[in-house]
């Protein structure tokens, strides 16, 4: 789940995923299709001639539907948002047994602060606070390769080569 996604449903945009693989959040209790375009990045010359043969009003429609049922409310609990959803499907994940993590994977840090990652020049409205999510992995690829990525938005990441103390280390 990536806040954007959630922005462009309150906005009545309708989300283009650009991922012939990427699962979206609730997909087997959400059709996506009735509200969302995935289109494979390999095929990104046609994006525009594609966006522009869809049925925009029936994509707005499921838009202002989906976006009842994936909104959050921060206020008292009405029972018309997502609320229901996220209980379904933590039940359905909480059912399965935990996969291990890759062998190859040395540590994986999240970090969100709201103090400091909420946007102080956006306005203090509830339902439109931005945010951004630091990511940090360590990823061993085999015994002598280590690489350090980070992202600090969600969506671009970057990776370095780096020796066993961290420090960069020229590709060869």
């Amino acid at each position: 789940w990536t806040a954007r996604l959630a922005e462009a449903l309150y906005y009545d945009c309708v989300p283009v995923l650009l991922s012939s693989h990427w699962q979206p959040p609730f997909s087997d209790l959400l059709d996506w299709s009735k509200f969302s375009v995935q289109f494979d990045p390999e095929r990104i010359s046609e994006l525009k001639s594609h966006l522009k043969s869809l049925d925009h009003a029936r994509l707005l429609r499921g838009v202002r539907a989906a976006k009842a049922a994936l909104t959050y409310s921060l206020d008292a609990w009405t029972g018309d948002d997502m609320l229901p959803l996220l209980i379904f499907q933590m039940a359905q994940r909480a059912s399965r047994p935990i996969a291990p993590p890759p062998v190859n994977v040395l540590s994986v840090t999240n970090d969100i602060e709201t103090e400091r990652d909420y946007d102080s020049s956006v306005t203090n409205t509830k339902s439109q606070r931005a945010h951004r999510v630091q990511t940090r992995a360590l990823v061993a690829v085999g015994a002598d390769e280590k690489w350090s990525c980070h992202s600090n938005d969600g969506y671009m990441c970057t990776c370095k080569r780096i020796d066993d103390l961290g420090a960069p280390k020229p590709l060869a």
